[in-house]
């Protein structure tokens, strides 16, 4: 039996409207969070969602869990995960407001404002918002959203988001209070009351941000709607310390370079694929466990999103097939073409390895090896499972290590699932290989 982890016995969890978080909390978004994401299929949902639960007979209606940590020398609590829901929260509240506002009802207008989205700071003299974004999203959120005053223009695609959810969600209050004539003022005050009290989270609270962590990944285990790519860029944020800018950076570049902006798997495989270059295969879901247990330090962390920074536009090179991303244009269009129609990913890890070792005439034959290869896989079968990537991950990992250094060694190591060529010969007289690669000679080096 393992001992509980100490601080995790403090573990504080409660079920709460997701309206009397924000009011009763002080809430701040990290920097290493994403920004906002959710579009308007999201938005919608979340309106429609909870229109149908205030409407039916037993108004209810629970919007999953939100974690959040009580850092020592803090001012409240740390979002670990629930942004997205606690943002658009208060965005629904502020476009209630200001429907209060064009009314004419400045007096509930103003309730809404001081109960959910702003406070008057003592030490600052001003108001200030209950919900602080990140430094992408902060001072729009504050100023257009929480204050409603409308003074910035987004120009990022968080802040075009944030703006099109208020422009959304606004339009969908405003036909809300029509639809009640002369008892919108009711309705919209219902509305507040059921965000308050019957829109439920459970929000668990731990002592600081390393226990959260841990939270969040449980519960990523348990299928909830969390990316692993956000799990370990939080982790490398949360473990670089006085070094997170450098590590922010590094991962910006990252992002960046894979152009993956919009394209999250992408990241997640090039984050799996490179790993297991370097470690051995590993699954999508022991990823994050992995990184936990070889990343450790500030120096660490700060390594290790550098070298992704470094390794991002081979990954690049690979997913596109453009020959001029190449390493020394070790390659040519027409042979990372072929790449590109075998469609297989199990020989990405290798390539990557190989890419940051081989000098460019050795990458050059590996590259036509691994074609060579991979079509005699497909002619005799098995070439897509999970054994090939194995071998061709522990493959990676030795030219890492310096123990292959020509394809010929390559080979060695892969022997067990190259077919050889008498078998090759005997399924391929029976077997029509495809147009695509007429050229390519099938020897095994």
């Amino acid at each position: 039996m393992t001992t509980p982890n100490s601080s995790l016995t403090q573990l504080n969890a409660n079920l709460d409207g997701i309206a009397h978080t924000l009011r009763d909390r002080r809430l701040t978004v990290p920097r290493y969070q994403r920004s906002y994401a959710w579009g308007e299929e999201q938005i919608v949902t979340f309106w429609d969602d909870l229109r149908s639960a205030l409407l039916s007979s037993t108004p209810s209606y629970f919007l999953g869990t939100i974690v959040l940590s009580s850092e020592v020398n803090t001012r409240g609590n740390i979002i670990i995960d629930g942004q997205q829901r606690l943002a658009t929260a208060a965005v629904l509240l502020a476009a209630i407001r200001d429907q209060f506002v064009d009314s004419g009802d400045e007096a509930r207008a103003q309730a809404l404002q001081s109960e959910f989205l702003t406070y008057r700071d003592l030490k600052v003299g001003a108001e200030v918002p209950r919900l602080v974004l990140n430094s992408n999203d902060a001072k729009f959120f504050s100023a257009n959203i929480a204050a409603g005053r409308q003074t910035v223009e987004p120009s990022s695609t968080s802040e075009r988001r944030l703006q099109q959810a208020y422009s959304l969600l606004r339009s969908r209050v405003e036909e809300e209070a029509a639809a009640a004539k002369s008892n919108w003022q009711e309705r919209l005050f219902r509305w507040a009351e059921f965000l308050e009290y019957e829109v439920l989270t459970i929000v668990v609270e731990v002592p600081d941000s390393s226990d959260a962590f841990l939270v969040f990944e449980t519960l990523n285990d348990r299928g909830l709607a969390l990316t692993v790519a956000d799990l370990l860029k939080n982790y490398l944020y949360g473990t670089a310390g006085n070094q997170v800018n450098a590590v922010e950076s590094a991962w910006e570049t990252t992002v960046s370079n894979l152009e993956s902006s919009d394209d999250e798997q992408r990241l997640l495989d090039f984050l799996r694929q490179y790993w297991s270059s370097w470690y051995g295969a590993v699954r999508e879901r022991d990823l994050y466990r992995s990184f936990r247990t070889r990343v450790r330090s500030e120096a660490q962390a700060v390594e290790l999103s550098s070298k992704l920074a470094q390794a991002s536009p081979n990954f690049l090179a690979l997913v596109t097939g453009d020959a001029a991303l190449w390493p020394d244009q070790s390659v040519t269009q027409e042979e990372t073409d072929t790449l590109q129609v075998l469609r297989l990913s199990q020989n990405r890890p290798l390539l990557l390895a190989a890419m940051d070792h081989f000098p460019p005439g050795e990458l050059n034959r590996l590259v036509r090896a691994i074609v060579s290869w991979s079509v005699r896989g497909i002619v005799v079968g098995g070439i897509g499972g999970g054994t090939t990537e194995r071998y061709f991950c522990d493959a990676a990992v030795r030219v890492r290590e310096g123990q292959l250094r020509t394809t010929e060694e390559v080979l060695a190591a892969l022997k067990e699932v190259v077919p050889a060529d008498e078998q090759f010969r005997r399924d391929a007289a029976t077997v029509h290989i495809p147009r695509a690669v007429p050229s390519l000679s099938f020897r095994a080096s």
